[in-house]
């Protein structure tokens, strides 16, 4: 894709060098108040007989520049707002249909309650353009169903991979399964003292989520199970971030204890721990994955290599102490450190900034790591030196990243309510997307599949954001730079 953001008339965002356009609507949802005001997985219909001796089926067997971001506040950029909340928002997630013509979302807030969202995503003609020469797209949001139930605030919010399902914790101890459809309570899950996060597995009705006590579950959530299928314990502290492998074969954990530990799904134990000297010596904040990743490939002794995803099976954390660690899941290793802003290196004093995301591309050689020092930073991994800090004048915190699927992009999302499309090789602002009144609290990103014709409102790339504004946003990707 090439193109860039040309101007902004009428509520419409032109883009040029790509065939379609983008239209702002004016929805139904409220504006947000002031500061002062009170207020089946791919058709396995088996799936809901899969208890512990199922697992395998889901492959969970054991087996230097600076460059400026800043500006004034830009308009709104966002196609629809997703409004209906009295308090922050926390969480968001985003589910696309196979047609890429329709979408829900999910929101998760302060207000003890997530709220279920279809987006219809419409095309027209584009006004004076020739026939078959563009579209203009538009996105339409409709409230499905507000989820109640929980008794405090909804801070985690996940559709499952068939998006059939979607989930909600919060702090009360509760996650809660949902139908995707209509909202209907499908059952309550219980056992954590809160639920820091969760997530589901990407291939079946298994849910995972982290408490702050220490420990972290794992159910089975189909339409007649609720079973809980392992408790993972061994963190000496709250369980801050969690996820499934993308092969679906480990487990792996981080938290307040500076440690990330690997564990085996279906047995409950703990394969290893990362501690003590070299890695972090703060809490840990944040995980991702190689989108890559596939422990398939890795070596079984404790020696580098094996096959041919072996490469990939990396996990990048970071933590407060303002490092971020990559490990190697196959031979147990870190292989890499980056010092995002540790003791002396943050510019006020000996103050540590927290790294609070992290991210690994899939097409170049390089991490992100983003903190509360208001900067993100492109590491190149193989010789582990700094290529590039994107600095964000007066933004404060950046809260999330993402890496663009099949591009040198990604997405920083900051306190200064925006959201920025960044050209990593350059170090340039590729576009900024404003809307929100205070700080994005969470990203969700969409991106089209590659099958997508071109121009088509299909081929659009979607970004769903969270706000303390009380609002939801949605937002499409402009074309990446050439």
């Amino acid at each position: 894709r090439s193109g860039q953001v040309v101007m902004e008339q009428d509520g419409m965002m032109m883009f040029e060098g790509e065939s379609f356009t983008v239209v702002q609507v004016d929805d139904d949802a409220p504006p947000p108040d002031d500061d002062d005001d009170e207020s089946t997985v791919g058709g396995m219909d088996d799936n809901e007989e899969l208890g512990l001796e199922g697992m395998d089926e889901l492959g969970m067997g054991d087996g230097e520049g600076s460059e400026s971001g800043g500006g004034d506040q830009p308009f709104d950029a966002s196609l629809a707002t997703l409004g209906g909340h009295t308090d922050s928002v926390y969480s968001v997630a985003i589910h696309r249909a196979a047609d890429g013509l329709s979408a829900k979302a999910l929101t998760g807030g302060g207000d003890d309650q997530a709220i279920l969202w279809n987006l219809a995503i419409a095309q027209a003609p584009a006004a004076g353009a020739a026939d078959g020469a563009g579209v203009a797209v538009s996105v339409v949001p409709s409230p499905v169903a507000t989820l109640a139930g929980h008794t405090d605030s909804v801070g985690a919010v996940a559709f499952s991979a068939d998006g059939l399902l979607c989930a909600t914790g919060g702090l009360d101890g509760l996650v809660k399964v949902w139908d995707a459809s209509d909202g209907a309570l499908k059952r309550t899950l219980e056992g954590p003292s809160d639920v820091e996060w969760l997530t589901w597995h990407s291939k079946g009705h298994v849910l995972l989520a982290g408490s702050s006590d220490g420990t972290v579950w794992m159910w089975l959530a189909t339409n007649t199970s609720g079973q809980c299928m392992q408790v993972f314990a061994g963190h000496e502290g709250a369980v801050t971030c969690g996820l499934f492998s993308p092969d679906g074969r480990t487990v792996i954990t981080g938290g307040a204890d500076a440690t990330v530990r690997l564990w085996a799904p279906k047995k409950g134990t703990c394969k290893h721990v990362f501690s003590g000297h070299g890695f972090h010596e703060a809490p840990v904040t944040c995980l991702s994955p190689h989108p890559l990743f596939d422990a398939s490939g890795a070596a079984t002794d404790d020696k580098a290599g094996g096959g041919a995803g072996a490469e990939y099976s990396l996990v990048l954390s970071g933590g407060e102490d303002g490092f971020a660690k990559l490990m190697h899941v196959g031979n147990k290793r870190v292989v890499a450190s980056f010092d995002h802003s540790s003791s002396g290196q943050g510019g006020v004093g000996e103050e540590a900034f927290s790294v609070e995301a992290v991210g690994i591309s899939k097409v170049h050689p390089w991490a992100a790591t983003a903190g509360v020092d208001g900067t993100c930073k492109i590491w190149d991994v193989p010789t582990q030196r700094l290529r590039h800090t994107l600095d964000h004048p007066r933004s404060g915190a950046v809260t999330k990243v993402a890496w663009h699927p099949s591009g040198p992009c990604l997405l920083t999302a900051s306190a200064d309510g925006c959201v920025r499309l960044w050209d990593a090789r350059q170090a340039t602002v590729a576009a900024t997307l404003g809307g929100h009144r205070d700080m994005v609290v969470d990203l969700a990103a969409c991106f089209a599949d590659s099958s997508a014709p071109a121009g088509s409102a299909a081929a659009l790339d979607l970004l769903v954001t969270s706000s303390d504004d009380r609002t939801g946003k949605v937002f499409a990707l402009p074309p990446l730079p050439p």
